[in-house]
């Protein structure tokens, strides 16, 4: 199995654990974050072994994971401050009840 396929799965598992958990924002956050990290690694290995100047492409992704944390962490202050807690589970139980 190459290199790619395996952070695929990876990357796939990831996301499947976060969606069938009861955890905490901040705990899913940061599952999100190893994903793009994750990625980050996939797109590094893809630049080097490719002849390719690809190298604005990843100052691209760099941004936007950053702009993503940033995001994330304003939107988990602010459900927070909302709510007084940061269970994800809760949340959308809680928004659920609240559009019905």
């Amino acid at each position: 199995m190459t290199f790619e396929f395996l952070m695929l799965i990876f990357i796939t598992y990831l996301m499947l654990s976060m969606l069938y958990s009861n955890i905490k924002t901040l705990m899913l956050l940061m599952l999100l974050e190893l994903v793009v990290l994750s990625s980050l690694v996939l797109m590094l290995n893809m630049i080097f072994l490719s002849n390719d100047n690809m190298s604005f492409y990843f100052l691209v992704f760099l941004t936007v994971a950053a702009s993503e944390a940033a995001l994330g962490l304003s939107l988990m202050v602010t459900m927070i401050r909302m709510s007084g807690t940061d269970y994800f589970r809760l949340m959308v139980s809680y928004c659920k009840n609240y559009v019905n």
